[in-house]
C-alpha cells in the first residue's frame, strides 16, 4: 500500500503557500480559483522550451506539442469518468466560454422542443447564456430559506416540450450538492438534454460524468489545480444534432470542430501535470510526464482530497454555529456540502469584513458569486451580498485559527 504524503509534504508543492516565493496570503476562498502545484509550472515551462510550434507541422517541436495535445484529452477522459468514445471532450478558455458556445450550437440545431428549464440557484455561467439562446423558459426555483430546489417541482416543469435541463451539481454560494444523477434520470425520462455545471464540485470530488450519464458536463482546470483552462465532456450522439462550431471545412466528428482557434496548446500541456499531482497525493509514482494518470489513481486522489476536507468544513461550519450574530446562508445541517460555506453578520457589511480580512493576509471574498438569481431569492443585499469562505484539500488548521480569531471581532462566540 502506497503512503500518502501528510499535509505539511502537500503544501509544500505549491509555490505560492510555502517556500521563497510564497505570497503571505492565506487562501481561503479556493472557489474563486486554486493555486496550484509546481509540476503544473514545470510543466509549462518544458512546453514553452520543447513543444510551442503549430500544430501539424513535421518539425519535433510540432510533433511533441500535438502529442501533448492528444495526451491531455485522453487524460481528462479518465478525469471525467468518460470513454472518449462516447464523449467528446473539448478543451476552451473558461466554462462561461463553453457554455455560451454549446447554447449558441442548441438554439441554431433543428427541433420542435422550445422550453428550457434552468435551475435558479446556479451560477449565471450556465443560466445567462440559455436565456440569450431563446425559446420559453421555465425557471426552477430555490427555496428562500434553504436556497435548494425540489425534484418534485423539477418533474411538474418536464414536458414532452422540454428541450433542456440547466443545472449545478454544486452552489458556488451555498456549496450545498445536487443530486445530479436523479435529476438526469427525470430529465431523459422526459427526452430532455442535461447541462451539468461542475466547476464548484470538481476540485472536491471524483467526476463521473458517464456514470450520472448526463448529456453535457463542464469545470474550469484554474479552481482545480491546473492552468487557466476548462473542458466541457458532451455526449457524441448529442453533438450529431448540431452545427459545427468551427470553420465549416473542419472535420466533423472531432473535439476539433468544437474548439475555436485550435486547442489551448500550452494550457493543455500543463493539466496533464494534475495527473502527476493526483499520483503525488496517494503516494504513487508520478506518471511520465505528459501521460495521463488511470481511473483508479483519479478516484484516490478525491478519496484523499475528502479526507482532508471533512475536517476542515466541520470546524468551519462548528466555529460559525458558535457565533450568535452569525446567519450562515442556506441550509444549518447535515444537508451534503462540499467546503463552501456563506454567511452574513446582521447590521454588519459583508464586504466590510472581507476587506479587513483581505488587510492581514485572510482571502475570504464577499459578493453574491455571479450566483446573483440566488442572492436574490434569499434576500441578500444586492450590493453586499454574503461572507464566503470555500476550502481545499491544501489549506490548514492554523489557517482556520487564525480566521477564528479575526472574526472574533465582528461576531464573537458565544461564552
Amino acid at each position: 500500500m502506497a503512503t500518502p504524503p501528510s499535509l505539511e509534504k502537500i503544501r509544500a508543492q505549491f509555490p505560492a503557500i510555502t517556500g521563497e516565493r510564497a505570497t503571505g496570503d492565506r487562501f481561503l476562498d479556493a472557489a474563486g480559483g486554486s493555486q496550484i502545484p509546481a509540476v503544473v509550472l514545470d510543466r509549462l515551462t518544458d512546453f514553452y522550451t520543447g513543444a510551442n510550434a503549430q500544430l501539424g507541422a513535421f518539425t519535433g517541436s510540432s510533433q511533441r506539442g500535438g502529442a501533448l495535445v492528444e495526451a491531455a484529452h485522453d487524460w481528462l477522459a479518465t478525469w471525467l469518468g468518460v470513454d472518449p468514445k462516447q464523449y467528446a471532450v473539448i478543451l476552451g478558455s473558461s466554462a462561461s466560454t463553453l457554455l455560451a458556445m454549446l447554447s449558441g450550437l442548441i438554439a441554431r440545431a433543428p427541433g420542435t422542443r422550445d422550453e428550457l428549464i434552468l435551475a435558479e440557484a446556479g451560477h449565471e455561467s450556465n443560466l445567462g447564456p440559455w436565456l440569450r439562446a431563446g425559446g420559453s423558459v421555465k425557471w426552477w426555483g430555490a427555496d428562500a430559506m434553504t436556497g435548494e430546489s425540489s425534484l418534485d417541482e423539477l418533474q411538474s416543469l418536464l414536458s414532452k416540450k422540454t428541450r433542456l435541463v440547466a443545472v449545478h451539481q454544486v452552489s458556488n454560494l451555498l456549496g450545498t450538492v445536487e443530486p445530479l444523477e436523479e435529476i438526469t434520470a427525470l430529465s431523459h425520462d422526459a427526452g430532455a438534454w442535461v447541462v451539468a455545471d461542475g466547476v464548484a464540485y470538481a476540485p472536491h470530488r471524483a467526476p463521473r460524468v458517464a456514470e450520472w450519464n448526463v448529456d453535457a458536463y463542464t469545470f474550469s482546470l484554474y479552481k482545480t489545480f491546473g492552468p487557466e483552462i476548462a473542458v466541457l465532456a458532451v455526449r457524441w450522439d448529442r453533438l450529431e444534432e448540431l452545427p459545427t462550431a468551427n470553420h465549416d471545412f473542419v472535420e466533423r466528428g472531432s473535439t476539433a470542430s468544437f474548439e475555436l482557434g485550435g486547442t489551448p496548446r500550452s494550457s493543455a500541456a500543463a493539466a496533464l501535470a494534475v495527473a502527476e499531482y493526483f499520483a503525488f497525493l496517494v503516494g504513487h509514482s508520478p506518471p511520465a510526464p505528459g501521460v495521463g494518470f488511470d481511473r483508479a489513481g483519479v478516484v484516490a486522489a478525491y478519496d484523499r482530497i475528502a479526507e482532508l476536507e471533512t475536517p476542515l468544513l466541520e470546524r468551519v461550519l462548528a466555529d460559525l454555529r458558535s457565533r450568535p450574530a452569525v446567519k450562515i446562508i442556506g441550509p444549518n445541517d447535515d444537508t451534503p456540502r462540499v467546503a463552501t460555506v456563506s454567511f452574513t453578520v446582521p447590521g454588519v457589511k459583508s464586504r466590510a469584513i472581507a476587506e479587513a480580512a483581505g488587510a492581514r493576509g485572510l482571502g475570504v471574498r464577499s459578493g453574491h458569486f455571479y450566483a446573483r438569481r440566488l442572492a436574490d431569492r434569499l434576500g441578500l443585499d444586492p450590493d453586499d451580498g454574503a461572507v464566503r469562505i470555500s476550502l481545499v484539500h491544501t489549506n490548514a488548521p492554523s489557517e482556520l485559527e487564525e480566521w477564528e480569531t479575526f472574526l472574533d471581532e465582528f461576531a464573537p462566540r458565544a461564552r
